[in-house]
């Protein structure tokens, strides 16, 4: 899955042409959402997958309906509390590698990477986890 594919989406093209590589991808099993725009960005769309490989730079999910999704989509962490903006790399065999629009911090991938309840992810995070994943969770999520 080294290989990239073009892109239809301009973000998602964008995204994967900054340059970055960090290839130190660390082992997970993580539940989240996959959230995209349907019906011309008038609806939103969620789906659940599997990330089972994270780096700062991006990660590998899981799932048997990732050809669904566009090429450009965020993944939800929490009830709606982080949102990372990501891009497709390359689709083959229910495995979707993506790159992130921003890379994510050192601190806040290796704390992800301690979570060791895959379910975890689709609850609340605000109070019950690490200092670098509370860090992220959006200000209007903090109250």
């Amino acid at each position: 899955m080294t290989g990239t594919q073009k892109s239809r989406h301009y973000l998602a093209e964008h995204y994967q042409t900054l340059g970055r590589i960090d290839l130190n991808y660390r082992e997970t099993n993580l539940l989240v959402r996959a959230v995209y725009s349907s019906k011309g960005m008038k609806n939103f769309s969620t789906m659940q997958v599997r990330i089972t490989k994270l780096s700062t730079e991006g990660a590998l999910l899981h799932g048997h309906l990732l050809e669904f999704l566009p090429e450009q989509f965020y993944l939800c962490l929490g009830e709606k509390e982080i949102f990372i903006t990501c891009a497709k790399r390359q689709l083959k065999d229910n495995k979707m590698a993506v790159v992130f629009a921003q890379p994510e911090s050192s601190a806040f991938v290796q704390a992800l990477v301690r979570v060791r309840t895959p379910l975890s992810m689709l609850k609340r995070l605000r109070g019950d986890c690490a200092p670098a994943i509370e860090a992220r969770i959006t200000s209007r999520h903090r109250d």
